[in-house]
Order: structure tokens, then C-alpha cells, then sequence
């Protein structure tokens, strides 16, 4: 029992960095010390979304115990923002000047130029030559996705595509064709929002909790509404959701745009029937998952098919299913970066180049990044094949991240 726990206390405390890297394996070896003080062990101080596990000690000190065997001067720590202050935390840390080595740079919470811009990132350029190792492991397109001003401003995550994120409608398919829909309503959204009415009215005798539609964050646009568009493919920018950007490389203003009217008429309506929750603007966003898990959730932009698995877990309901769809599914997929997580060095760190001295050990091997990520030793092989394909990152990791183990 005693190996068990320790075992599942390693796993939980490397897990919570799935989110924040992603790569592949690959031979190489280590740069050389480009200038840093013989025998001193640098920290690499990692910011991130989200709340660390309980066991996160006993999970970062097995990375660290590796990190020293194979001889990298650095000392890893996580700290972690909740993602309901995460915007307003990080750009009082941003601004403040705190100390730290690594920023996971989502582009859509707070993009990579807004955050190059206000200085509190560093250019890679001048240290990237030193890693052509880690250089390799991402394609021409991803280093372009870390550009600002014509310089390398971030180490990329590989995404294959990211469609998937941006327009899809997670829907409970075992309610959908309880109220009589045999498949998704993927050409009309009058017919969506009676399926959203019908699936509340069926979930609400089910659970007793009335069920919304959600947006993964409020500041979202409609990325699954604009697929119906005839002015279709466009995109909005997702942080701040202001510029449209049109397949003719036009740029407008969305908040004038038609796009705009037509997305508003349709929340209204949705709204007016009920489907939105009243006081979207103030709940604390993990109101959404709590009546998610009891089953009580509406076709929305957010969560992911892992939670059927998760809404039986975490209530009464035993025959859950569910699966993602688009409007108009045979209209192109956006995809508008191929590296909408990147993980960039912070103005302040104490030695820039720990971090890419980290990362380079990360992705050397598949034995470093299982051990951050996964924990995954010999030991928990068939532990962690058991537990991770049944958590929401580990159905993504190779749709989202591309991640191909091996």
C-alpha cells in the first residue's frame, strides 16, 4: 500500500504539467555552459495556470533527483496561478517584476506579442544557437508562431491543429437523442437551440440542476457560430476578441462588423430563452464544471467528450456519452497558429538560460518528459496507462498537443 501511494503521489504531482509542454523524443545532447558559474544550481522558476496537487513536493523532488544524475545545473519549482484570478495575478506579476524564469504563454488568455510587448519576456535569439537540439524538435512553422519582431520570443509547444479548440460544440449525445435528435444539427442553429431547450427541460428532470451553454471563458468569441457565416473563413482574435481578420488578410473591427450583430442576436435569443446562465459575468468559473460533473451541461464551447466519464464519477448517472461537433462541417477548419501554447523566459529571471537548459532536458528524452508529465517509470507503467486515459488531458494530448509517445 505504502508503494501505491507513493506511486500515485509521484503521478498526480507530475501530471499538472501536461498543459505547459508538449514534444517529442529525440537523441541529443546538452549545450555547453554558455558562460554559467561552475557548480551553482540555477532555479527554474515555472508559472503557470491552475492549482498545484497535494503531492506536488514528492512529485517535483523526483524530477529535480533526475535533473542532478544527469548532471543539469537546475532546480525546478512550479507555481501556480487559479484560473479564476490567472489574468489579473499574472499581470500584477508581470508588472510588479517578480522573479522567475519560465511563463507558460497561453495566446489565447494573453497573447505572446502583448506580453513581448510590456518587456516582460526576453528574445531568444541570442541563446537559441546554443540548443540546436531543442531548435530541431519544432518545425519552421511553430518557430514562426514565437515571432515578435522578427525574433524567437518563446520555446513553441507542437500543435497539430487547433480547430478542435476554437469551433467546436461538446454535446451530451445521450441526451441529444433522448429528445429525439439522431444526430447533431450541424446546419441549422435554430434547430441547435432546440436541441439546447429540449436537453435542459430532459436534464433538469434528471438531475434537478437547470443546464447552460458555456463558453470556455466569457471573454470567448462564437468560434462555433461563425462557421454558419457566409463571410466564413474568419477569425477572431480569441484574447481580447476584437479584430476580425478575414481570409483576404483584411483586418476589421469585430465590434462593427456583421459578424458581430449576428453573433449578439443569436446569445440574445439564447438568452431570452433561458439557455445562458443569468449571471454568467460574476459566477466563479468553476461553477460550470461543478454542474458539469452532475451531469447538468448543455451543447457549449468547452469541456470535452472525457466528461461523460467525468459526470459518472461525480454523480448518479451511469450511461453518460459524449462527443464533439462543428456547425457545417464540410466549411474549412481556421487554424491560426500552429503554437497557441509557448513557454517563454521572463524579463527577470535569474539566468535566462536555465530555462533553456531545462527545456533541452525535457525533450531529450522520452524518459525526461514521461518523468515531468507522467511520473511514468517502469514502476507506474501500467498504473498510469490505467489512470491517465481516463483524465480530460490525456484523451487531448495527442489531438491538442501532438504529442506522439515514443
Amino acid at each position: 500500500m505504502k508503494q501505491v501511494k507513493k506511486i500515485f503521489a509521484i503521478l498526480l504531482a507530475a501530471s499538472m504539467s501536461l498543459a505547459a509542454f508538449s514534444g517529442c523524443s529525440s537523441d541529443s545532447g546538452s549545450s555547453d555552459d554558455g558562460g554559467n558559474e561552475e557548480g551553482k544550481i540555477y532555479p527554474v522558476r515555472i508559472v503557470q495556470p491552475g492549482t498545484l496537487p497535494t503531492e506536488y513536493e514528492e512529485g517535483i523532488a523526483a524530477v529535480n533527483e533526475k535533473l542532478k544524475e544527469d548532471g543539469v545545473p537546475v532546480e525546478v519549482s512550479v507555481q501556480r496561478i487559479p484560473w479564476d484570478s490567472y489574468s489579473e495575478k499574472l499581470n500584477l506579476m508581470l508588472n510588479g517584476g517578480d522573479e522567475f524564469e519560465l511563463l507558460h504563454v497561453m495566446q489565447d488568455v494573453k497573447n505572446l506579442s502583448a506580453i513581448a510587448g510590456m518587456g516582460a519576456i526576453i528574445s531568444l535569439e541570442d541563446l537559441l544557437d546554443d540548443y540546436p537540439d531543442l531548435v530541431g524538435r519544432f518545425t519552421d512553422l511553430e518557430w514562426q508562431g514565437t515571432m515578435y519582431n522578427g525574433e524567437r520570443y518563446a520555446v513553441p509547444c507542437s500543435w497539430h491543429n487547433f480547430d478542435n479548440t476554437m469551433s467546436y460544440m461538446t454535446v451530451r449525445t445521450d441526451v441529444m437523442e433522448a429528445v429525439g435528435y439522431d444526430e447533431f444539427p450541424s446546419d441549422s442553429v435554430d434547430d441547435l437551440i432546440d436541441l439546447m431547450k429540449k436537453s435542459q427541460d430532459y436534464i433538469l428532470d434528471e438531475t434537478g440542476v437547470k443546464a447552460y451553454t458555456w463558453f470556455h471563458q466569457n471573454q470567448d468569441t462564437a468560434h462555433w457560430l461563425h462557421r454558419t457565416y457566409d463571410t466564413y473563413p474568419f477569425y477572431v482574435e480569441n484574447s481580447l476578441g476584437i479584430v476580425l481578420i478575414r481570409q483576404d488578410g483584411t483586418v476589421d473591427s469585430f465590434y462593427e462588423s456583421e459578424e458581430f450583430k449576428n453573433d449578439a442576436n443569436t446569445y440574445k435569443k439564447m438568452y431570452d430563452q433561458g439557455l445562458i446562465n443569468p449571471d454568467v459575468l460574476n459566477l466563479d468559473s468553476q461553477v460550470k464544471y461543478d454542474q458539469a460533473n452532475l451531469g447538468a451541461w448543455l451543447p457549449s464551447q468547452t469541456f470535452d467528450p472525457n466528461q461523460a466519464v467525468n459526470t459518472m464519477k461525480n454523480s448518479d448517472l451511469t450511461d453518460v456519452t459524449a462527443d464533439w461537433f462543428v456547425m457545417e462541417p464540410d466549411k474549412p477548419d481556421v487554424i491560426y497558429t500552429y503554437v497557441q501554447n509557448l513557454n517563454a523566459v521572463s524579463a527577470t529571471a535569474e539566468n535566462p538560460e536555465a530555462a533553456l537548459m531545462f527545456l533541452d532536458w525535457l525533450y531529450d528524452s522520452q524518459e525526461n518528459h514521461d518523468l515531468f508529465h507522467y511520473a511514468q517509470k517502469a514502476s507506474t507503467l501500467r498504473l498510469l496507462e490505467t489512470i491517465r486515459w481516463s483524465r480530460c488531458w490525456a484523451t487531448m494530448v495527442t489531438r491538442c498537443t501532438g504529442w506522439i509517445p515514443g
